[in-house]
């Protein structure tokens, strides 16, 4: 599974708190990309997820669900609410599900620019 972000600062946060300050030692890049078909884009409502699917770290109910929307192949692609921003607050932001495995792939986005990045946490 391929996780993205809707926003550049929303996929650095989400690594950010999964990974720790240790981020801060490597280069990274920001990939934007571009879903040629937004019909091809599932939603996943935060009251369809399973029971404490934002519970840190993440429990086995969160991982079997994602395993299995893999292996449904319904969408290529699947918008999920953030376990790290309050949707009340950030009710546009989200992150992208990408399905590796799905038919034809890549055919679906397109890369539209890579930037450098690097986080500036003093570390």
């Amino acid at each position: 599974m391929i996780y993205a972000g809707s926003t550049a600062a929303l996929a650095a946060l989400e690594y950010l708190c999964i990974k720790g300050t240790s981020v801060a030692m490597e280069p990274w890049f920001v990939v934007i990309y571009e879903i040629k078909d937004s019909n091809l884009i599932g939603t996943m409502e935060k009251n369809s997820l399973p029971e404490q699917w934002d519970v840190l770290p993440h429990g086995k109910a969160t991982q079997e669900f994602g395993k299995l929307w893999l292996m449904e192949k319904s969408f290529p692609f699947l918008k999920v609410p953030s376990a790290r921003l309050h949707t009340s607050f950030y009710p546009d932001e989200h992150n992208l599900l990408v399905n590796p495995i799905f038919p034809d792939i890549h055919g679906f986005f397109k890369v539209m620019d890579v930037r450098k990045f690097a986080y500036k946490l003093g570390v």
